[in-house]
């Protein structure tokens, strides 16, 4: 029998979370995503979130296999499954790197956290190909802080 580890109970209440803040996206009339893998491109970001901001990058790695599990209970077909999985990771390969970037050019603001926050939530927009992403960057900021403290909450608990 298999037993799951605190990490791996973690990282599924994780990736409920993240489910929870892309329908509460995905249902947000203000925020249009035109992209169909958007549900990708926001878990990516979510998983930004905690690896970047809460410094969880060993638990993030265990979300990816949840996700997984996700899309095979959800029927998807091996093509489905091998091309979400990839753009998972390529989408988090670019916000990483565009979020790098973004660190290096404030350097030591004061308000970092704030403008990372804002430039992860316009890049977001950005791979997600949202329809106004004037209004959306900031509703998107909106979400991204409110989940990130749910998020801590979540690591807090164990």
């Amino acid at each position: 029998m298999f037993f799951k580890s605190k990490q791996q109970k973690l990282a599924e209440k994780l990736f409920s979370d993240a489910s929870n803040m892309i329908i509460a996206i995905k249902n947000d009339n203000d925020i249009q995503m035109r992209d169909p893998n958007a549900t990708t491109v926001l878990l990516a970001a979510y998983i930004f979130l905690v690896a970047g901001f809460l410094g969880q990058t060993d638990v993030v790695l265990d979300m990816v296999p949840v996700y997984q599990r996700f899309m095979i209970k959800q029927g998807a077909t091996k093509e489905q499954y091998d091309f979400q999985t990839q753009k998972l990771q390529d989408v988090h390969t670019e916000i990483r790197n565009t979020m790098i970037e973004a660190q290096d050019e404030i350097g030591s603001d004061p308000n970092a956290a704030d403008i990372l926050l804002f430039a992860l939530a316009d890049t977001t927009c950005k791979l997600a190909n949202i329809q106004d992403p004037l209004y959306a960057t900031r509703a998107m900021q909106d979400y991204f802080i409110l989940h990130l403290g749910n998020a801590a909450k979540l690591i807090r608990a164990g």
